[in-house]
């Protein structure tokens, strides 16, 4: 069982005593760190860097108490503010993920039970609930959904169904609200690799119908989504291309171009 502690800062100061003659030399501060144990369950030893989030009051993770059930935590960092939420299903090579708050709610990614990918889920700390708020996946599919991240108050994450493949899906944190936001390629073929929060906007990797890579600038609503440039009109004859990783460096946007045989910059 893992155990979850909290450290808090000592403020030490001194003075040097000596019997020789000469000045006295004052100590410099020290700081000493104390732990204190704060609750029954820390987190998971399967728990990556996405899968705990603080937005400097309140911190989540999860732990895992069997192996077919994931919990949810919050933590203020005391014991009386230290309490779980609810449970998820954890299984296989799948587990919670994407950890984002948005709003003072808790939004992840987590497997479903009977499917191999991950949906969406909201912890709400003031009612102490966790929902699934999705259902891009059927039963028994290896379909996954991605790339959650946080812009206007809203989630934005790369969802799949049948009718529409991967796609730009938002989620307001109900699961009437958690719909398709933007559909770049039409019907059934995946048009969204990835998206990413870049400052302000969110930059969407596309993907046409014959495997082209574009980049796209969104705001969120599809009048607020507007073509970058085309990387690629179509996928290599053998393999697999993808862009990822979109980062703001020096006022420009970069990211990274894996052609099938190697990556470019």
């Amino acid at each position: 069982m893992a155990w979850i502690h909290t450290a808090r800062r000592l403020g030490l100061l001194g003075t040097l005593r000596t019997p020789s003659r000469g000045p006295v030399e004052p100590l410099e501060p020290r700081r000493l760190l104390s732990a204190q144990l704060i609750g029954p369950s820390g987190p998971s030893n399967l728990s990556g860097p996405r899968a705990s989030v603080s937005d400097g009051t309140t911190a989540y993770y999860y732990s895992k108490p069997d192996g077919d059930t994931a919990d949810i935590w919050r933590t203020d960092g005391t014991a009386a503010g230290t309490r779980r939420l609810g449970s998820v299903p954890d299984g296989g090579w799948v587990h919670p993920d994407h950890f984002t708050i948005i709003g003072g709610r808790l939004f992840f990614l987590a497997p479903e039970p009977g499917s191999y990918g991950s949906e969406l889920y909201m912890a709400d700390p003031a009612a102490g609930t966790v929902q699934q708020l999705s259902n891009f996946i059927p039963f028994n599919s290896y379909e996954s959904a991605r790339n959650l991240v946080a812009l206007n108050g809203k989630a934005y994450l790369v969802g799949w169904s049948q009718a529409t493949g991967y796609e730009l899906y938002t989620s307001d944190g109900t699961a009437a609200g958690t719909r398709l936001a933007v559909e770049l390629t039409p019907g059934p073929a995946d048009g969204v690799d990835g998206v990413w929060r870049v400052g302000n906007e969110l930059y969407v990797a596309g993907r046409n119908a014959d495997g082209g890579l574009s980049v796209h600038r969104s705001d969120g609503p599809p009048a607020g989504t507007t073509f970058v440039k085309q990387i690629t009109q179509s996928g290599p004859p053998w393999g697999y291309q993808f862009l990822d990783d979109f980062v703001a460096v020096a006022g420009k946007v970069v990211f990274n171009q894996y052609t099938g045989n190697d990556d470019v910059l």
